[in-house]
């Protein structure tokens, strides 16, 4: 129905234009002229997009359901706070030139939303050589906003903010503040999501208020999107009640300016689903990313592009709860939906850490240089990289290769301090990778002092209780049972299975965590805690846990096996 609504939405706004510019005479000759050629652009590109349907096959109608969900708004039309920021070509001949401008522009999008991102980008680079000929500084910073984002769309993200740039200094330059909020909102994914430059983001955010408010926002279409973006940023950061702060926000503005069923709802549920599964709330993200899919194959079809993320994330769902089949078979769909050439690190990356907890660590490995192959090549300065380095370095530990696996681990934490900080959460991620090849080297207070470094990271960034906080726990725990200090390392192991006992966590993670204060407990002397019946009984816990866990723990299961059977009451 959103063709039909925007075409009733312009009809009615055209009738009130009329009336306020014939009847009741209330806005001056600017505020007719800006109308007009407002309701002129849309009719423009709405008549552009219905040509696009001409003949078209599903697909093609989906995606086009996408474009008009984001074609300029009607409300603009009429609302003067817009109308004043409203640049009018003049003179019948350059109008004429900038509407067909316009509507490669709407053909471009139209690519983007079917996926078609190089054929997009080839009518977008074109439709900016003829703005740049007309030499109308507004349409030429529209012309460089849709580049932007079919670049941002292709993965280039240092031409994308090239181009957002440049579309908001023409935009600022001319006058074109819609153009202008559209560049500043955009600027914040991709410098803070995108290339992690966070604290860019930020004064991307505030600027795009400013630009939002000389705009005007009638529809609240740019408000719901500058919330969703610093959202994502603020995930990437690390700031995860900031994060949850705005995606609560943009659930809530989403919900009353879109209204449930728009498919805008798509973009909003997943935002707040993200936050949650960074929060180690996999049941509640899964809930909401599974709501996201609905809406999305509704509104898109099943094999759009626009799916991706939300198969990845929801299929990661699934792997923290152990559920690894079901997390292989989204993460696989997500691979198949991509366009040629566009292959998704990130559903790559699920198969692969899926198969590895099934027990196929050489595939794991195999599967893991590919993806970071593919982002080297993509972006060099790419700080995802670091994520495949550790996963690359996880199946290194498997293969009871410990000496690549500390370099891998290094090499990631370079990355990303250089990237994130000193006191990010992905840096204490590493160092407890880091941690656990020195644990199986041997170089004990090494391990120590990664591990004790990433659980203060962790607690500060993520709470005490986080999931992530007990692996941390249990290398510290295990490093300083190897040093004899029994006393400390028992009060960290008892809290990672306590953080491990949830319903959120797999069955294997804990049985990892009870197994090791089960040997901790054994081994202690009487003074420091030793209580063999509790260890006893954490064993065999642990051992069913393995035992259903299938083939990825099929090392653990034997281990826990031959420890019970060696250490009898």
């Amino acid at each position: 129905p959103w063709l039909d609504d925007y075409a009733s939405a312009w009809q009615d706004a055209a009738v009130g234009a009329c009336r306020k510019a014939t009847v009741s005479k209330v806005w001056s000759d600017e505020q007719v002229e800006g109308a007009r050629w407002c309701l002129e652009e849309r009719r423009v590109a709405l008549s552009t997009l219905v040509s696009a349907l001409h003949d078209a096959d599903e697909t093609a109608v989906r995606t086009a359901i996408d474009v008009s969900a984001e074609l300029s708004s009607i409300e603009a039309c009429v609302d003067e706070v817009s109308l004043a920021s409203t640049q009018v070509p003049q003179g019948a001949e350059l109008r004429a030139r900038a509407l067909e401008v316009r509507a490669e522009l709407v053909r471009a999008s139209h690519l983007r939303a079917a996926g078609e991102f190089a054929d997009g980008l080839k009518v977008a680079r074109a439709a900016l050589e003829r703005a740049e000929a007309i030499d109308w500084v507004p349409l030429t910073a529209e012309a460089r906003l849709t580049l932007g984002e079919l670049l941002g769309k292709d993965g280039e993200d240092g031409e994308a903010e090239a181009a957002y740039v440049g579309a908001l200094g023409d935009a600022v330059r001319s006058g074109a503040w819609g153009v202008a909020a559209s560049a500043s909102v955009a600027l914040i994914y991709t410098v803070g999501y995108r290339q992690q430059r966070f604290d860019q983001a930020r004064v991307w955010g505030e600027l795009s208020k400013a630009t939002i408010a000389r705009a005007g926002d009638a529809s609240g279409v740019r408000e719901v999107r500058r919330l969703r973006h610093l959202s994502a940023a603020a995930v990437a950061s690390g700031d995860l009640a900031e994060a949850e702060e705005y995606a609560a926000l943009t659930m809530e503005l989403s919900r009353t300016v879109l209204g449930s069923e728009h498919p805008g709802m798509f973009a909003a549920t997943a935002a707040r689903g993200v936050v949650l599964l960074a929060t180690g709330e996999a049941e509640e993200s899964r809930i909401l990313f599974e709501e996201a899919l609905e809406i999305g194959e509704e509104a898109f079809g099943p094999g759009h592009p626009s799916l991706i993320p939300i198969l990845s994330n929801l299929g990661k769902t699934h792997y923290l709860r152990g559920q690894y089949e079901q997390a292989i078979g989204l993460g696989e769909r997500a691979i198949s939906v991509a366009a040629d050439g566009q292959e998704p690190a990130g559903a790559l990356e699920l198969v692969a850490i899926a198969h590895s907890r099934l027990g196929e660590p050489e595939e794991a490995k195999a599967a893991h240089k590919r993806v970071l192959g593919l982002r080297r090549l993509r972006n060099p300065n790419d700080p995802n990289i670091a994520g495949s380095l550790l996963n690359l370095g996880a199946e290194h530990i498997k293969l009871g290769e410990f000496e690549d696996a500390a370099r891998r681990f290094t090499e990631a934490l370079a990355i990303w301090e250089e990237a994130l900080g000193s006191d990010h959460p992905n840096v204490a991620q590493a160092l407890s990778n880091r941690g656990e090849a020195y644990l199986r080297l041997g170089r004990y207070e090494d391990a120590v002092a990664d591990h004790t470094r990433a659980v203060a990271i962790k607690q500060a960034k993520l709470g005490e209780e986080h999931p992530s906080v007990a692996f941390s726990l249990n290398g510290l725990g295990q490093a300083l049972v190897a040093l004899g200090r029994y006393g400390p390392a028992l009060a960290h192991l008892n809290h990672a299975v306590a953080i491990r006992s949830t319903d959120d966590v797999a069955p294997e993670l804990r049985a990892h965590s009870q197994f090791a204060l089960a040997k901790a407990l054994w081994d202690a002397p009487r003074a420091q805690g030793r209580d063999r019946t509790r260890a006893r009984e954490l064993a065999v816990t642990a051992r069913e846990a393995f035992s259903s866990a299938g083939a990825g723990e099929g090392s653990d299961h034997e281990s826990v096996v031959g420890w019970i059977a060696e250490h009898p009451l």
